[in-house]
């Protein structure tokens, strides 16, 4: 007799092994520090050659001319603005008086 809780029987299935293949790669290391290292380099050169054109003192500074200058410019006179007289204001009305309630 066989046993109710196992499958039947598979005929598609294979007696073979089961075999898996694991490869151990090394992590990567990080690379491009030369790249790095050597585009720091070419422009540490270049700041070194600008650096030594400014500060080596061989290039002519021109002569700059004098800036003193006397100009004498008489302003404007603006017109004579008449003064407006004030209006005439009514003079204020007097309230309307009535009488007394009697009471």
């Amino acid at each position: 007799m066989t046993d109710p809780n196992l499958p039947p029987p598979d005929e598609r299935r294979d007696d073979r092994p089961n075999i898996h293949t694991t490869i151990n790669n090394p992590p990567q290391r990080g690379g491009g520090g030369s790249a790095t290292a050597f585009i720091v380099g070419g422009l540490l050169v270049l700041l070194a050659v600008i650096a030594f054109f400014v500060y080596s003192g061989r290039t002519p500074t021109p002569e700059v001319p004098s800036a003193d200058i006397d100009v004498d410019i008489e302003a404007p006179q603006l017109p004579d603005i008449p003064t407006p007289e004030a209006p005439s204001l009514p003079t204020p009305a007097e309230p309307p008086s009535t009488d007394a309630p009697a009471g």
